[in-house]
């Protein structure tokens, strides 16, 4: 991309400049009006070779004179161009410079940084979980990572006797399971019918490991705002896309979007209903 013209502010010196300028042209003129008066009168030819020949003087030295001024503050200004050109671009850069440690400042202080690729994603989900050892959060609408969440439960709650582990579902009878799948590109029913098999996998898991008094879920009706599992201080986060799930997201440590993740979290725990596994 070519650089765009650097305009260069006034100075004292472009006074001057215009000053020469016009002195040239009163020279010029005066130039010319010798070389008019040697025709115009009954001027004797040594006279008259005089005065032209001064006329001629005056005007070729003011034209000059004119051209040099003109070119002087021209190649004068293409320096100045380049030097504040230059100072311009090494302000850009040190702008830029600190600008990416400003924004690399606010990643960390936020706790966000980049999750691996999608086929890693469930597996991070499984070893997050599994490395709790004092509380584990899930705040889903369907649980599309549910074996490996299976996995993680069985892990943390293994090694630890005061795991505490809250799991949030969209109810399956909400309006909001609905608009979600619809919004997923799916039939209504789609989420309903994954959050009913979902809530049955967890709990046929509970009653098979004798994780049912450890393991408390409740399901909402709230509209979904992040996705989240949680072990400790460590988040897995995503957001709702439209037409894409929510696992398209973030990881989050221990921070201001942590936090007020988990406000959100306690929110909604507040207003869930509990859900009570069939034939317990």
């Amino acid at each position: 991309m070519a650089d765009k013209q650097v305009d260069i502010p006034a100075s004292p010196k472009d006074k001057i400049f215009t000053r020469r300028v016009l002195f040239s042209y009163v020279v010029a003129g005066a130039g010319v009006a010798l070389i008019i008066v040697s025709f115009s009168f009954q001027w004797s030819e040594p006279t008259r070779a005089i005065f032209l020949a001064l006329g001629s003087t005056l005007l070729s030295t003011a034209l000059l004179s004119v051209f040099f001024e003109h070119g002087s503050r021209r190649l004068l200004k293409q320096e100045l161009q380049i030097l504040v050109r230059g100072e311009m671009n090494s302000c850009l850069s040190e702008l830029r410079a600190r600008l990416g440690a400003f924004s690399q400042a606010r990643i960390i202080e936020s706790g966000i940084v980049d999750y691996k690729t999608l086929e890693a994603r469930h597996a991070e989900v499984g070893l997050l979980l599994a490395s709790a050892r004092k509380r584990i959060r899930v705040c889903k609408t369907w649980i599309p990572e549910r074996d490996m969440v299976k996995l993680g439960l069985r892990e943390a709650l293994k090694a630890g006797d005061a795991v505490e582990v809250q799991i949030l579902c969209l109810d399956p009878d909400s309006p909001v399971a609905k608009r979600r799948s619809l919004d997923y590109g799916e039939e209504a029913n789609y989420g309903s019918k994954l959050i009913r098999d979902d809530l049955k996998g967890l709990c046929d898991f509970c009653k098979g490991e004798g994780l049912l008094d450890r393991v408390k879920i409740r399901t909402y009706q709230n509209l979904p705002s992040v996705s989240l599992y949680a072990a400790d201080d460590t988040a897995l986060l995503g957001w709702y896309w439209h037409g894409g799930l929510a696992f398209d997201g973030l990881k989050g440590e221990d921070s201001h979007l942590y936090k007020r993740v988990h406000r959100n979290f306690d929110e909604l725990w507040l207003g869930a209903r509990e859900y009570v596994c069939p034939g317990n």
